[in-house]
């Protein structure tokens, strides 16, 4: 159950975590999650798909938390993982390790049962609950294995994440993770597909279609999702998608176009953190203000 706790969000920084020793844990529970995701994905010694996780909220808004307040203290996180590899590497994965927990959960779902064995008695209650396990119907075959790796991959990162932030598995809905104190968003991004660039171009057709008054308009879908990537990023995930980003925007779009691109995620990222807040300038100045300062803050070449 969540109750909303009113604080004070910090004022002179985009991001800060609070010096509480519940605070800091949850960030250090957070990068385990990532590095223990990242280990089931491998598929060579040295390579595994890219996890990365954006944190946004209280947590990074300097909100005090105490064992009363915490039990009541949502952790928001969205989680990408890139799709391109997934789509590319998964069979690697399963041959890489094919005990690894990503191999297990796999071949659960590609089977459509549930013999025992394969996870543990916990984790099976845990994924059987939501029905996650059921089998992919006939006319889904042609993707078959995409499919299954799409959904295989949404189950292991709920999964870790509950046992790494709750330090055990309870047989609840993975897709509400709120009784673990966290409330995850998983997204695939892709570099091929151009993730950012689509969501960006989407948010300014509807606002062109709406006509809508930047003033006045309170936020979307897009504005979730186009925000999501410049939030906290633990680890440095996002980078090499926001760098090539901004490295096609740059290369193949007018300057009036790019512009107008940076313009909608800068608003978009001003609403989803500080919402309707009046923010001083040494806040608003901790995100680059225009397309250009985007590409030096980024550390774009040419």
């Amino acid at each position: 159950m969540t109750i909303k706790i009113n604080y004070e969000p910090n004022s002179d920084r985009r991001w800060r975590v609070s010096s509480d020793e519940i605070s800091r844990n949850r960030i250090s529970q957070l990068v385990t999650s990532r590095n223990k995701i990242k280990d089931q994905l491998r598929f060579s010694v040295d390579q595994s798909i890219e996890i990365a996780f954006s944190v946004y909220g209280s947590l990074t808004k300097n909100k005090i938390l105490t064992k009363d307040s915490a039990e009541y203290t949502d952790i928001d996180l969205v989680v990408f993982y890139d799709e391109d590899q997934l789509y590319k590497q998964f069979q690697n994965i399963l041959t890489y390790n094919p005990e690894s927990m990503f191999s297990r959960i796999f071949k659960k779902i590609k089977n459509g049962n549930l013999r025992d064995g394969l996870l543990s008695v916990e984790e099976e209650n845990f994924l059987r609950t939501s029905n996650n396990l059921s089998k992919i119907e006939a006319n889904e075959l042609a993707n078959f294995d995409k499919k299954v790796a799409v959904k295989t991959i949404n189950l292991l990162i709920n999964l870790l994440l509950a046992k790494t932030i709750s330090n055990k598995v309870e047989p609840v809905s993975p897709e509400s993770l709120e009784l673990f104190g966290i409330v995850p968003f998983v997204l695939p991004i892709s570099k091929k597909n151009e993730t950012i660039l689509k969501l960006v171009q989407k948010q300014r057709a509807f606002l062109r279609l709406h006509k809508s008054n930047e003033s006045e308009f309170q936020g979307n879908g897009y504005t979730f999702q186009i925000a999501s990537f410049f939030h906290l990023d633990l680890g440095g995930g996002l980078k090499p998608f926001i760098k090539d980003f901004l490295l096609k925007l740059k290369d193949n779009y007018p300057s009036e176009d790019q512009n107008d691109y940076w313009e909608i995620i800068k608003n978009s990222v001003m609403k989803q953190e500080r919402g309707n807040q009046i923010l001083v300038e040494k806040v608003k100045n901790q995100f680059p203000s225009t397309f250009n300062d985007a590409l030096n803050y980024w550390r774009v070449d040419s």
